[in-house]
Order: structure tokens, then C-alpha cells, then sequence
């Protein structure tokens, strides 16, 4: 029987929730006015935003010399193919194969070759099995190893696009584990923690801070500042969790960051009781 668990987007767009935060949390300001500079050569928006987040961390890996990437999603999709979408399951770890040795060789030369953006095109898709809904798991790993030269093209263009600002920062963590909360809520997915200031990264045409955008930032730091509240309550459980001090976004296709200060969320009057209901609710749900 196919089960999908609430992912933080989903929670935020919560009746309940949605007015809370817009009450509690004004959205910011936002003054960034950029013309675009990756425009999308296809109409495969969500599919490439997703594999962009992979060639992201190909990036950082090679340019911080940290190889290792315990958490590749993609892992938790070949679980749920295993036992939600069997049929799958041999294209699945074929392309994972394939992915794992176009990524070592992207380690030694650098250079981004077509057979790693179809990887992480590939990895993008068994992920989509993880995160549902599965509809649309499904028409993805029918396109398994399969993808078009545009595809490719704005993937590349993307790639050629991250700001030397990311070069500049000192540790950089991708899809940091949000300890105790994690352990009771599941997966926060949060893609970046970069010397203290957690990225949401979106491949959007638009430069806008949507409500759904600032939403899903506290909750981000709120789960941050609850886990780190909880370190140490549980020796069998890692809570260790980067430090955060600022939360925003990197938009993709313009290669800007844009930032705010936690301290605009956590010095709200009712702050730490708006905490307490969203972390009580997660794990309830």
C-alpha cells in the first residue's frame, strides 16, 4: 500500500498553519531586481529544479574536497522503489550505478559532462518515489535514462551560473540531519546549511519571495532552533546540527542569495508558543 510522509511544504500550506505564520511572521521585504540569466530551455520546471539540486552538490563536493554525501535522497527513493515500485527497482540501481561513477570522475576532472546532468536527472526521478505523490513518481521512473539535449543544455547553464560566493564559505553541509526533531518527525529537507545560513534552493523563472517560500523558512528554523534546544536529551540519538544564524534562498536560474536574520523570527512576542504547536503537530501527524 503506498504511504507518503508530510513533507515541510505540505505542513506549512496547512490551513492552520498558513495562518499563523502570516499573522506571527510577516513576510520580509524583498528588494533583489535581476534579469534572469539561465532562462529554462524546457518546460520540465519541478524535474530540473530537482537534478539542479544534485549538480549543486556534485559543485560542492568537488570545490569543498568533501567526496562523501551520506544523504543523497535518491537513497530513501530506491527504499520506497523496493517496496512501492518493484518493476523499477533494476533501472533504479542501474542508474544510481551510473551515477555514483559519473560523479567520481566529475571529482578527479571537473567537468560537467552530459552523462552527469542525465545522472542527476536520473537521481531527481527515483527521489520523486521517495517524496510522492505517485502519479507522478510514476511518469518520472518511466523516464528513467531517458532525457532531452535542452534538458542537458539548461542544466549546464545552471551549473556555469553558481556564484563564486559559494566558494567563499567554509563549511557547507547538503541536506543536514536536523537530529531529535528528525528522529521524531522524519526528514526536515532542508538542502543547504552553508557557514550558518541555511539555503532553500529554488529553480524558479521568477524572482519573487512567494509566501510558500517565507513560510517554509520558519519552519525551517524553527525545527533548527527545537533540535537545537534538544541536543543532548538522548545520547543514542545524533543531535548534533550545524549552527544557523540567518535563513534564505538561492535562486538558481538568477544566481543570487538572498538572506534574512533568524533573530527577525525568534524574537516574535509569540515566537516560542507558535514552537511548541508546530513541533507538537508534526509529531502528532
Amino acid at each position: 500500500m503506498y504511504t507518503s510522509k508530510m513533507d515541510i511544504k505540505e505542513r506549512v500550506q496547512k490551513p492552520d498553519a498558513r495562518a499563523i505564520i502570516d499573522s506571527v511572521f510577516p513576510k520580509p521585504e524583498f528588494t533583489l531586481e535581476e534579469a534572469i540569466v539561465a532562462p529554462p530551455q524546457t518546460e520540465n520546471y519541478a524535474e530540473i529544479g530537482a537534478a539542479f539540486n544534485y549538480i549543486l552538490t556534485f559543485w560542492i563536493a568537488r570545490n569543498h574536497n568533501s567526496p562523501e554525501i551520506a544523504r543523497w535522497p535518491t537513497k530513501a527513493g530506491i527504499s520506497t522503489i523496493e517496496r512501492e515500485y518493484e518493476d523499477y527497482i533494476s533501472i533504479a540501481n542501474e542508474a544510481v550505478e551510473n551515477a555514483e561513477e559519473a560523479f567520481a570522475i566529475f571529482l578527479e576532472n571537473g567537468r560537467l559532462t552530459d552523462e552527469l546532468c542525465l545522472s542527476a536527472l536520473n537521481l531527481a526521478r527515483i527521489e520523486a518515489a521517495y517524496h510522492g505523490p505517485r502519479p507522478r513518481a510514476l511518469n518520472l521512473l518511466n523516464r528513467l535514462g531517458n532525457s532531452n539535449q535542452d534538458d542537458i543544455e539548461d542544466l549546464k547553464t545552471l551549473y556555469r551560473t553558481i556564484p563564486s560566493q559559494f566558494q567563499k564559505y567554509e563549511n557547507i553541509t547538503v541536506n543536514p540531519n536536523f537530529g531529535l526533531v528528525e528522529f521524531k518527525i522524519g526528514g526536515v529537507d532542508v538542502d543547504l546549511i552553508c557557514d550558518g545560513l541555511l539555503l532553500d534552493i529554488k529553480t524558479t523563472k521568477k524572482l519573487r519571495l512567494n509566501i510558500s517560500y517565507w513560510r517554509k523558512l520558519v519552519a525551517y528554523a524553527t525545527f533548527w532552533k527545537a533540535s537545537n534546544e534538544m541536543r543532548g536529551l538522548f545520547e543514542e540519538v545524533n543531535t548534533s546540527v550545524p549552527a544557523v544564524d540567518s535563513v534564505g534562498i538561492y535562486y538558481s536560474r538568477y544566481g543570487l542569495i538572498w538572506e534574512v536574520p533568524t533573530e527577525r523570527i525568534y524574537t516574535k512576542d509569540k515566537y516560542k508558543k507558535f514552537q511548541d504547536w508546530f513541533l507538537n503537530n508534526a509529531i502528532e501527524e
